[in-house]
């Protein structure tokens, strides 16, 4: 593992952070595009691209990095800032568990994606420690985001960033793109398909909720 990869991991973790950490919906999707920015260029960095590295190799990582940054900080963002317009929503008011409660959960489940990492067996000694605690680190967290917050665009985010941290797994494991590539279209595709969903039931909603408005006045 590079020293960039490194670095790369820990702006992951800090993003993971920030999102747990505030109720703007807005500020989480553009955290979530700047993932997926990350998560674009984390795959050239972990496999250490050199002069020595096939011509095809390269073509392939850079090909996934191209459709990792177009989906997931170009058009599924943009879909959701359209969504969240489209709602009027801003903020998440009502998690389950509150922010400050939630700093210390997320600060054990940080604590044990780690320890699962390091305490793997000799024989997963070529895994990138750190690339699978924080891929583990950042599953629990998008998970925990599902759980815990009440809106339906934020249960998208979480399973947003709970599907960042499966491919950061799938990088440290196999550090090969064609098994990544496959899983991250179909979980993308269901992203695409939750907020679709959650934009045409909030289009529905507001030619009814006229309707009754009219009749209201009217009356």
């Amino acid at each position: 593992m590079t020293g960039y990869a490194g670095t790369l991991l820990v702006v992951l973790l800090a993003l993971d952070l920030y999102m747990i950490s505030t109720s703007r919906l807005g500020a989480c999707i553009r955290a979530t595009a700047l993932q997926g920015v990350v998560l674009a260029v984390l795959p050239l960095a972990l496999t250490g691209i050199s002069s020595s590295t096939p011509t095809s190799e390269v073509l392939r990582l850079v090909a996934v990095a191209i459709a990792t940054l177009c989906v997931k900080s170009g058009f599924i963002p943009w879909l959701m800032f359209r969504t969240l317009r489209g709602r009027g929503e801003s903020r998440e008011f009502e998690p389950f568990v509150s922010l400050h409660l939630s700093q210390i959960v997320n600060g054990a489940l940080f604590g044990g994606a780690f320890w699962i990492a390091i305490s793997l067996p000799p024989a997963w000694a070529h895994i990138h420690t750190m690339g699978l605690g924080v891929g583990l680190a950042t599953l629990f967290v998008g998970l925990y985001m599902t759980i815990n917050r009440r809106k339906e665009i934020s249960q998208v985010l979480g399973f947003l960033v709970l599907e960042s941290g499966v491919m950061v797994i799938g990088w440290a494991l196999l550090r090969q793109p064609s098994f990544i590539i496959e899983v991250g279209a179909l979980l993308d595709v269901l992203v695409a398909a939750m907020v679709l969903g959650i934009l045409a039931t909030g289009l529905q909603a507001s030619p009814d909720e006229a309707g009754v408005g009219e009749e209201g006045a009217q009356a």
